[in-house]
């Protein structure tokens, strides 16, 4: 896999990539990130992957104050070669670890003003039963007051088909192996660690127990984590894998438009065009995906 490896930098956005999505895991000592790059055909980019080193839940409890580096990610903008700024559409994080923190802060974040709250922020869990969906049913809500009643607006967790999620991974993949680079579903960027392919080469599916396991002594935080991303790109108002060729257009023309010239890779992205008066760009074109219906720079 690594020598799949293409010549993009982490943070990069290539041509083609359309819609970013995250997935946070949470570590005893640590949080870890991945950021994914979603385009048309299914094709998907490794643009990031990060460790926090430090608490997890202050570090929890300062993002959701707004402030400290798991804050700042999580509202960055990305400049594409075209010189359009993409922001993380969806962000998914795991509760496996230090659950009420962060229950917490995904309750905390979504009260922040607009410049420093995430988008579609998802507190999610893994349901390891084989052939779940990858975002099955609706998610569960989790905050009740004393009476026993749910709390409006409260924390909602949603079930991730962990196991499905994964084979479709492999299953691309494998796919990949004999295709040229252009043709691949799944790029990686240059600046990958080697440790980052060994993470995501620490499972296994196991027949008899019709699962995916991890090798003894083996890291697989990388795996967990394109889990989560890609559950983000799921979201209902996301949903990348139902848009439509007419939606991949709309983004093309917006994103990437014809009468403007890439940048050469690792060259610093044109600058921003001002938005145009006409307002028409957010129009709605697809009623199958509330995504593309209000997207926003």
């Amino acid at each position: 896999l690594a020598e799949r490896a293409e010549a993009y930098a982490l943070k990069e956005i290539p041509p083609g990539c359309l819609v970013l999505t995250g997935g946070i895991d949470v570590q005893g000592d640590r949080l870890e990130l991945k950021l994914l790059g979603h385009g048309r055909g299914r094709r998907m980019w490794i643009l990031d992957y990060v460790v926090l080193p430090g608490n997890p839940p202050r570090m929890l409890e300062a993002a959701g104050r707004g402030e400290g580096p798991l804050a700042d990610y999580l509202v960055t903008t990305f400049a594409n070669r075209f010189g359009r700024e993409l922001r993380i559409e969806a962000t998914a994080i795991d509760t496996g670890h230090h659950t009420q923190d962060v229950y917490n802060f995904v309750r905390a974040a979504r009260q922040l003003p607009a410049a420093r709250r995430p988008r579609r922020l998802m507190a999610v869990k893994g349901a390891n039963a084989p052939g779940k969906p990858v975002l099955p049913g609706r998610p569960q809500p989790q905050d009740v007051n004393w009476r026993g009643k749910v709390i409006r607006r409260g924390v909602m967790l949603w079930m991730v088909g962990t196991d499905t999620a994964k084979s479709m991974l492999f299953d691309r993949l494998k796919s990949d192996a004999e295709l040229e680079p252009a043709a691949r579903l799944v790029h990686f960027s240059k600046d990958l660690p080697e440790d980052y392919y060994l993470q995501l080469t620490a499972e296994r599916f196991d027949p008899e127990k019709n699962k995916w396991v991890k090798l003894r002594n083996r890291r697989n935080e990388a795996i967990d984590l394109w889990v989560y991303a890609t559950a983000a790109a799921y979201h209902p108002e996301v949903r990348v894998h139902a848009m439509r060729p007419r939606d991949w257009q709309y983004l093309e023309a917006l994103l990437e438009p014809p009468d403007a010239k890439p940048a050469e890779p690792g060259a610093p992205a044109p600058e921003t065009p001002p938005a145009p008066a006409d307002k028409s760009r957010r129009r709605v074109i697809s009623k199958g995906v509330g995504f593309v219906n209000r997207w926003k720079p």
